[in-house]
């Protein structure tokens, strides 16, 4: 008899040899296992394993479900578990603590049983090991095969349901691919005209790669000064071989993002015969008319398709051509409905020259596609957010009205399953404009309408029945609201949409019953409204900035135990005082949180306390992001003890928090597979940077947020900063006055790939003008405010000249030389979609004799077919 808290694991390999099979069965013991005698093990054709249930249950949450949840197999005493009987051995003795010995061989078995079985520390080990295998300093024999880190990066890839465990594979694949790239391919197969520009920049600093860089970036470079220097290759012997994008009958996916340098006729050229084959006139013409298209911008669906005799490309489903700023995207798309008939997704974020016919267009002509993501910045001037002292708009397109060009799409037929318009507040995409692409969207599951004018009109036509049943093509049919787009949405995030009231919003809830991921921030949720959501499959929720209260989420958590992300930051009224059942509603919210659901991301705020993080309990073991805001407060041991309560912490911003060097220490060093850090406007202040030199989290950081944490950085200390994180795409430092000038050198020769940069009360940075960090060509998001009265007149229009991938700039006046920038024409923005200038004036004050305030804000906002020009009164 097995003692009370004993189990019997019953196990056998389906896929066992016969010929290896020695013995029938064989009884053991997991106290004893240790000393198993692993081959003869291996001989037999059944195992009957006696193990501790509390053991099983505590390390894996496949036992711990199969064990102690509902299921029949927790009420027995014996269990069948059919797997690879190597595997799972190595699973239990990792579970009893047993040394764990992994290699190129076993690594991939290893994370697939991890998976399974849910074992989240041995998944952390495969991980370590992956890490450190791939990312060792040399390259002169790899340490592992090409075609064992193909399979494995296929198998992370193939295998969607293991996608969110295995996510590191791919990058770290791809890394360690890169970096043997001169043992197993000749660098000079690779088309250095093609590469993304953020990419080549963060390799300036790699010696094995350096080279490589400089001349990729001199050739983008080239091509972003005269995009007509690629076409003139084209009529050379061979040259024009390397703007051209590789294209075979087996590529499935097409990824250009984060390329200035392509452009249209680049695409279309793309998908052409090879020009050695044509005949000599034809290809002259051909060439020509590749010029005309780089120069045409007013009706790209005029242009003749006839001339150009382009390939066919079946097995491409998707194109992703985000943040390429010289790409026209209707020509680009005219061409991929005739070449890629089978396109099902296309990614087109931050696209300033989309416009809606671009979209009806598609619709149109590649009836297939089902995906669509037209991401936009979010505009800053939110008229319920923010006091508009005036605004004005310049039109430089005139089209087709929005309300005739949305008309013919109810004439369309649509497959389009996911909708993605995030941040598109132009006059286009208004709320009628929203609701009639919606009546057009018959089988829509996912739509993210966040920052938009998304209100009342476009609630009524997804809670309207205006479909029949047979409409919904391949969904099936059933409950009362099976006429309804809204009761289908599996996905619908509408934060920071302004126009919504409370009684819409209601109305809305009452019939999302199948939603998975709801964002709700930002907009009039109140009780009333989550009371009557009735759903019961969340996966995400976030109602950060919302006036709800600890009862009507608790209510919510209760009715979705597989909630894996929640976020409640700015959402005061979480902070309740009233008591149930003998504790603080606030708390109890987590309690139940930390009873039903296995979390994964999270963002606290009002009401979060180390006594909330403690009733989370093992519903934080698989946490990969972390936000602890305003409202929130956690103390010193809790914060020493992250990496055992959330050993796989990826992303942690602490904001308002107390905060110390021995804190930060210990999370860089211990949580290994950390990669964003914010220390935001914490008390207490750090002391020294060398807090970020031991173990992989400095490393391994590609985000860091220093705010109001450092006033004693100096230069050298920045430069230390550069030597311990040296992977760094995006940096925030404030309040770090002792910096000067040479500051822009060392930040420009530490981070070349930084794409996101915001200095602000940072000393003296920008006294002396702005022109080494003109070497960061990559980036995207700039601020720089209160740095020095230095800035030329003209820097708006120089830096979005020598900055093509710059979208978003934010500068204050009183850093201007001048007083004043020089504000750009249409033509001369360039890739810019938002420019906020703060005015300042001086005050007299009883402690500071002339303190500069903030007076107002200028707002330039550009999108694909006007200028708006607004200022308000608040510093945006």
């Amino acid at each position: 008899m097995e003692s009370k808290g004993d189990v019997v694991l019953a196990l056998s390999d389906p896929s066992q040899d016969e010929s290896d099979i020695s013995d029938s069965e064989m009884s053991l013991s997991m106290d004893e296992i240790s000393e198993w005698n692993i081959p003869v093990i291996l001989r037999c054709r059944s195992i009957n394993v006696s193990a501790n249930r509390d053991r099983l249950t505590s390390q894996s949450s496949f036992f711990r479900g199969l064990l102690s949840g509902s299921c029949r197999e927790s009420y027995q005493d014996r269990v069948m578990i059919r797997w690879n009987l190597e595997i799972v051995i190595e699973v239990l003795r990792f579970i009893c603590s047993c040394p764990l010995d992994i290699d190129v061989d076993n690594f991939l078995p290893l994370m697939e049983g991890a998976i399974y079985f849910g074992v989240a520390a041995l998944l952390m080990e495969c991980k370590s090991w992956f890490h450190e295998t791939t990312t060792h300093k040399s390259i002169s024999i790899p340490q592992i095969p090409l075609n064992a880190i193909v399979e494995t990066w296929s198998f992370a890839v193939e295998n969607g349901y293991m996608c969110a465990a295995s996510s590191f594979v791919p990058e770290l694949s791809c890394g360690y691919i890169a970096q043997n790239f001169v043992v197993v391919v000749i660098q000079n197969e690779v088309r250095i005209s093609l590469l993304p520009l953020g990419f080549v920049l963060g390799k300036k600093r790699c010696r094995h790669f350096s080279k490589l860089a400089r001349g990729s970036i001199d050739v983008i470079s080239s091509a972003l000064r005269d995009p007509s220097t690629g076409l003139m290759h084209l009529s050379g012997d061979g040259i024009f071989d390397s703007i051209k994008i590789r294209l075979t009958d087996y590529a499935k996916r097409i990824d250009l993002s984060g390329c200035p340098q392509i452009t249209s006729a680049c695409l279309v050229f793309s998908v052409l015969p090879c020009l050695h084959d044509m005949d000599h006139n034809l290809r002259k013409r051909i060439i020509h008319s590749l010029g005309e298209i780089e120069n045409f911008d007013q009706n790209p669906f005029s242009i003749s398709q006839e001339l150009f005799p382009t390939l066919l490309f079946q097995s491409v489903h998707e194109v992703d051509l985000s943040k390429c700023p010289l790409l026209h995207l209707e020509t680009a798309i005219k061409f991929f409905c005739k070449s890629f008939p089978f396109l099902r997704t296309i990614k087109a974020s931050y696209c300033l020259n989309f416009r809606m016919k671009c979209l009806l267009y598609l619709i149109k002509n590649c009836p297939l596609v089902d995906e669509v993501d037209l991401t936009a910045d979010i505009s800053l001037v939110v008229p319920m957010q923010v006091s508009v002292i005036s605004t004005h708009s310049d039109v430089h397109d005139d089209m087709n009205s929005a309300s005739d060009i949305v008309l013919k799409a109810r004439s369309l037929s649509s497959h389009i399953t996911k909708l993605t318009l995030a941040g598109r507040s132009d006059i286009e995409v208004t709320d009628t404009g929203i609701s009639k692409l919606i009546c057009n969207c018959m089988n829509l599951q996912s739509l993210v309408v966040s920052d938009t004018y998304f209100g009342r009109n476009s609630i009524l036509t997804l809670c309207s029945d205006l479909h029949s049943p047979e409409n919904f093509h391949g969904v099936h049919c059933d409950r009362g609201h099976s006429t309804l787009l809204a009761s289908r949405l599996q996905e619908l995030d509408i934060g920071g949409c302004m126009s919504l009231d409370v009684a819409s919003l209601k109305h809305l809830m009452s019939h999302i019953c199948m939603i998975r991921n709801l964002c709700v921030r930002g907009t009039v949720l109140v009780d009333d409204v989550l009371f009557s959501f009735s759903g019961s499959s969340l996966e995400m929720l976030d109602i950060s900035d919302t006036m709800v209260s600890s009862a009507a989420v608790t209510y919510v958590i209760k009715r979705n135990p597989g909630l894996r992300c929640f976020k409640s930051i700015d959402s005061r009224n979480l902070c309740a005082t009233e008591l149930s059942n003998g504790c603080l509603r606030a708390e109890q919210l987590y309690v139940e949180m930390g009873e039903l659901c296995n979390l994964e991301d999270v963002a606290f705020g009002w009401g979060f306390s180390s006594l909330s993080l403690i009733g989370l309990g093992s519903a934080m073991r698989s946490l990969r992001a972390m936000t602890v805001g305003l409202g929130a407060s956690l103390n010193e041991c809790v914060l020493m003890e992250l990496s055992n309560t959330c050993p796989l912490l990826e992303l942690l911003v602490l904001k308002f928090q107390i905060i110390s060097d021995d804190i930060v220490k210990s999370i860089v060093e211990s949580l290994r597979h950390l990669q964003v850090l914010g220390i935001c406007c914490c008390l207490g202040e750090l002391s020294s940077l060398n807090i970020f030199s031991g173990g992989p989290g400095g490393t391994n950081l590609r985000k860091l947020s220093l705010l109001r944490m450092t006033p004693w950085m100096e230069n050298d200390d920045l430069v230390v900063l550069t030597q311990n994180c040296t992977g760094l795409i995006e940096l925030q430092l404030s309040g770090c006055n002792l910096l000067n000038s040479d500051s822009q050198k060392i930040i420009s020769r530490g981070w070349p790939g930084l794409i996101s940069l915001d200095l602000e009360d940072c000393g003296e940075v920008t006294s002396k003008g702005i022109n080494a960090l003109f070497e960061c060509k990559a980036i995207e998001v700039l601020s720089l405010r209160h740095n020095g009265r230095g800035i030329p007149r003209s820097f708006i229009i120089d830096a979005a000249s020598k900055m093509p991938m710059l979208r978003k700039l934010a500068l204050d006046s009183c850093d201007a030389n001048e007083g004043d920038f020089k504000r750009p024409s249409y033509e001369e923005k360039f890739f810019l979609s938002i420019v906020t200038i703060a005015e300042c004036k001086q005050e007299m004050c009883a402690f500071n004799f002339g303190q500069s305030v903030h007076k107002k804000s200028v707002v330039l906002e550009w999108n694909s077919k006007w200028c708006r020009t607004t200022i308000v009164k608040e510093r945006l």
